[in-house]
């Protein structure tokens, strides 16, 4: 399963952190795949299904909305793809960077690509 990594405590704020803590508890066990990758928001992961599986899942409206204005705080930052440990490109956009994994990881499933915050290879 493809993922990005982000920094979460540069990016979302304390109240943002417990709002998805509690989202995990109250949609426990509805899906767990959903159920894994809203904990990966915790550790710094965004997993590109998400937002799509939020809407699909029967999340109550404010649920959605709060998950949909959470991830496009992401795209400020920039992204590097990153294959087998060493840059392929660097200074993405969110979008463009999710895209490139995508595709990426369905042409060379292979290969180990992942995408995270260009801050990260300072």
């Amino acid at each position: 399963m493809a993922y990005l990594t982000f920094d979460r405590k540069a990016v979302f704020t304390q109240e943002e952190t417990r709002k998805v803590l509690k989202l995990t508890t109250k949609y426990y066990e509805m899906d767990m795949t959903l159920e894994n990758m809203l904990f990966g928001l915790l550790d710094g992961y965004l997993y590109p299904e998400l937002k799509g599986l939020v809407a699909e899942a029967g999340f109550e409206a404010a649920d959605v909305l709060f998950i949909d204005l959470l991830l496009q705080k992401l795209p400020m930052q920039r992204y590097n793809l990153i294959e087998e440990g060493m840059i392929h490109t660097d200074d993405l956009t969110f979008s463009d960077a999710e895209e490139m994994l995508q595709r990426y990881e369905s042409t060379y499933p292979e290969i180990n690509f992942w995408v995270e915050p260009a801050e990260n290879r300072k």
